[in-house]
């Protein structure tokens, strides 16, 4: 019998010291946490006319520790990615038809306080309109952009009914051919410096 009540006082115990540790060990992981700051990156992402881009994706890929954060912008063009730790990176920013931005970004943070980075995206194609000399829309035109050296291959489009077009280019800043080709007019070549939004009108002979 005495046995018996001796156990169940080691049980009652034993019980009330583990129950005393978790209370002692849950209230320092709040206190802990609540000392600890939440690292943010956020920020605005507009067009070259200053204008709100919606569903952009905004990607963290961190270095060393690995792992990765990612966020898409809302209808203002806005995006927050939480939380991060202490680390630095690579930023991507992407969307169809707008030239890809990639950004290292170091340790952003300092004594807890958030990084705001705001971005401006262009387009990575050019367009333009072809037209006569009577200055009427040409349909069916060849448009042809061949990066110089031809490293980056040779790409065509066709103008529409309304003599407009639109093509990629696969880098900004670097000289091009532009060569419009139709039946039953001379050829025109062009060679600039292009990059992504710029347009380009041409006016073919006969």
């Amino acid at each position: 019998m005495r046995q018996l009540l001796k156990m169940k006082r080691f049980i009652t115990l034993y019980t009330f010291i583990m129950f005393s540790y978790f209370l002692i060990g849950t209230a320092d992981a709040n206190f802990l946490s609540a000392l600890m700051p939440t690292y943010t990156l956020s920020g605005k992402i507009v067009n070259q006319n200053q204008e709100p881009i919606e569903g952009v994706t905004v990607v963290f890929e961190a270095s060393g520790i690995g792992g990765q954060s990612k966020a898409v912008t809302d209808s203002l063009g806005n995006y927050v990615i939480h939380p991060m730790a202490k680390t630095s990176g690579l930023l991507t920013i992407r969307k169809g038809n707008y030239r890809i931005i990639r950004e290292q970004i170091g340790n952003y943070y300092v004594a807890g306080t958030s990084l705001v980075n705001n971005y401006s995206l262009h387009p990575d194609w050019i367009s333009g309109k072809v037209i006569n000399q009577n200055r009427e829309p040409v349909e069916g035109a060849k448009v042809s952009i061949e990066e110089d050296g031809g490293m980056s291959g040779v790409a065509t489009v066709t103008t529409d009914e309304n003599g407009n077009f639109r093509c990629a280019i696969p880098t900004d800043s670097k000289q091009y051919w532009i060569t419009i080709k139709k039946d039953g007019y001379q050829v025109t070549r062009d060679h600039t410096y292009l990059y992504g939004g710029q347009t380009w009108n041409y006016t073919l002979k006969w």
